[in-house]
């Protein structure tokens, strides 16, 4: 078994996570006379856009575009998961004071999480959903598969919801509904973070398997806990949050435990919130609780005013 397939290999060591700067090299153009768009370094051409370059080729690039597709089958709605898409950008630039990691160029941010990845996810994703939407399950029992590839199938669906519908989530149609999707925004934005965080504290190497293996179970677990709870506040028949969704909740809640309690003993995390950025969000919550009371107070009100004229 080679050493980058194991577990732990590298684990607990500060010094193996030599992990690539992203905002140290920020300039597009980088070549001259004779560059190349796309050059293969190991003849010595010349890259026209050496650090676009590097950064396409990156490991994360990959993550993203995978990633986006498993958020979009958890969310089932172009327009959330593109939101969310985006409001996590803002969230690395709030903590690139804590994890270096976080800090990017502007056009790694917008053009190529974004607009790239995570935008061909997203599309990929809900083209996905729509081929499984008409798929046909067969409830069988797994000893009565014939070959390992069905059998392994069966297991399978058995960690994916039973329906691909798409979610309307109506947002905008009451506090309670706009309050609902909004947890589910915090939830999703955590398990990123957490992502980052844990490997960051406890010294888990980017590319150890660990952290695929943590994405994973997430994904599946996800799509099930956010079809429990879409039911939950759509359906008015379901009374109660199912057990996955819990079970998501517990997991979720246990992460930010382990990597709090070894922040506050190795003393990380303690630089301050940049002020600028405290003010931007401050600002950001602002205007949105100012339209929430225009939208769901003054709007009905008017509403109802004119309907009684």
């Amino acid at each position: 078994c080679p050493p980058a397939a194991v577990i732990g290999h590298g684990m607990g060591q500060p010094k193996s996570l030599s992990e690539r700067p992203y905002a140290n090299h920020c300039e597009i153009w980088t070549g001259g006379e004779g560059c190349k768009w796309f050059a293969d370094r190991g003849k010595g051409q010349l890259p026209c856009f050496a650090n676009l370059q590097d950064a396409i080729f990156d490991e994360y690039i990959v993550a993203h575009f995978l990633g986006w597709i498993g958020k979009s089958l958890i969310f089932r709605h172009a327009g959330a998961a593109w939101i969310n898409s985006i409001v996590f950008e803002f969230v690395e630039m709030s903590f690139e004071h804590w994890m270096p990691n976080f800090a990017e160029c502007w056009w790694d941010h917008i053009i190529l999480d974004v607009m790239v990845c995570n935008l061909c996810g997203i599309i990929l994703g809900h083209m996905l959903m729509s081929w499984l939407k008409v798929k046909e399950y067969r409830w069988m029992n797994v000893s009565q598969y014939k070959t390992p590839i069905g059998k392994a199938k069966r297991v399978l669906s058995q960690l994916t919801p039973e329906s691909w519908d798409s979610f309307n989530w109506h947002a905008l149609e009451s506090p309670k509904r706009l309050l609902a999707v909004l947890l589910v925004f915090v939830c999703v934005l955590i398990v990123d973070f957490s992502t980052f965080a844990l490997k960051y504290i406890l010294w888990v190497p980017p590319r150890n398997p660990l952290n695929t293996y943590r994405l994973i179970i997430w994904c599946f677990l996800g799509m099930l806990s956010v079809r429990e709870f879409y039911e939950y506040c759509d359906n008015p028949q379901v009374k109660r949050l199912g057990h996955h969704a819990w079970l998501g909740a517990m997991i979720l809640f246990t992460e930010c435990l382990v990597w709090s309690k070894f922040v506050r003993e190795s003393n990380e995390f303690t630089a301050p919130m940049p002020q600028k950025v405290m003010v931007s969000w401050m600002l950001f919550g602002l205007l949105c609780s100012s339209w929430c009371y225009y939208h769901f107070r003054i709007v009905p009100a008017r509403y109802r005013t004119e309907k009684r004229h």
